[in-house]
C-alpha cells in the first residue's frame, strides 16, 4: 500500500515539473512577429516662377541652390515657408502648402528697390561757408525709408573732384552734414551729385537716381 501511495506521489512530481517546464519553455516557441512596415512620407512637388527670373530659392530657411524658375521635388506635404531673394529686388517670402502627389505653382512678381530721394530737389542750391571760416557748412540729405533696409550708403561728389565729399554708410533715411569752418571755393560751387543705395538681405540695391545741386557764393552768410 505504502509503495503505490509513493507511486502515485512521483507521478504527481513529474506531472508538476513538467507543467513547469511547458510554462517557461513554451513561449519561446512562438513565432516572433515581424514589425509592420511604415509608411512613407507623402511628397509633393513646388514649381517656383518669378519675374524677372534668377531668384535664389530658399525653403523653410534653406538655401536649395536653385534660382528661378525651378522644380523643388520630393517636398513633404503641409506647409511651407518659401522665400525668393535677387540683388536690387525686394525678397519675396510665402507661405506654400504641398498636397500628396501635386505640384504647387508660384509665379511671383518680384518688386523692384525704388529709393525715392527727397531734398535737396535736383538744382538746389545749397550752404556755403566763409573765407574767414567764422561760419560752418551746413548740408541735410533725405530720402524715402525703404522697406527691409538696415542702413544706406550715401555718396556726394562733385564732378570735377577726383574723390567724394561724403561716403558714408547711414543708418537711417537721413544725413545732417556738418563742416566746421570750411568753404567751397567759387570754381567748385557748380555741378555736386548725389545719391543713395539701400542694404538689403545682405546686398546692396542698386543707385537710387542721380541728383545735382550747387552751392552759395562765400560770404553769403554772416559770421557766426
Amino acid at each position: 500500500m505504502k509503495d503505490k501511495k509513493f507511486r502515485i506521489s512521483r507521478k504527481i512530481f513529474y506531472a508538476s515539473s513538467l507543467s513547469i517546464l511547458l510554462i517557461f519553455f513554451l513561449p519561446g516557441c512562438k513565432e516572433t512577429p515581424t514589425a509592420p512596415e511604415l509608411p512613407e512620407f507623402a511628397q509633393g512637388s513646388i514649381q517656383v516662377n518669378s519675374n524677372p527670373g534668377g531668384a535664389a530659392i530658399w525653403l523653410d530657411n534653406k538655401n536649395t541652390l536653385k534660382t528661378t524658375p525651378a522644380l523643388l521635388t520630393n517636398i513633404l506635404v503641409g506647409s511651407h515657408t518659401l522665400k525668393l531673394t535677387k540683388s536690387h529686388y525686394h525678397r519675396f517670402e510665402r507661405n506654400v502648402t504641398v498636397q500628396e502627389n501635386q505640384t504647387t505653382i508660384i509665379n511671383a512678381e518680384l518688386e523692384r528697390i525704388l529709393i525715392i530721394l527727397i531734398s535737396p530737389e535736383d538744382g538746389a542750391v545749397l550752404d556755403n561757408g566763409r573765407y574767414d571760416r567764422r561760419d560752418d557748412i551746413v548740408w541735410d540729405f533725405d530720402w524715402a525709408d525703404v522697406v527691409g533696409a538696415t542702413k544706406y550708403h550715401l555718396y556726394v561728389k562733385h564732378t570735377g573732384s577726383l574723390y567724394p565729399a561724403i561716403n558714408r554708410e547711414v543708418y537711417g533715411s537721413s544725413y545732417h552734414e556738418v563742416g566746421e569752418g570750411s568753404y567751397i571755393i567759387n570754381r567748385n560751387r557748380f555741378n555736386w551729385k548725389w545719391k543713395v543705395r539701400a542694404f538689403i538681405d545682405g546686398m546692396w540695391s542698386q543707385w537710387s537716381e542721380e541728383r545735382s545741386f550747387d552751392v552759395e557764393p562765400i560770404d553769403t552768410d554772416p559770421p557766426s
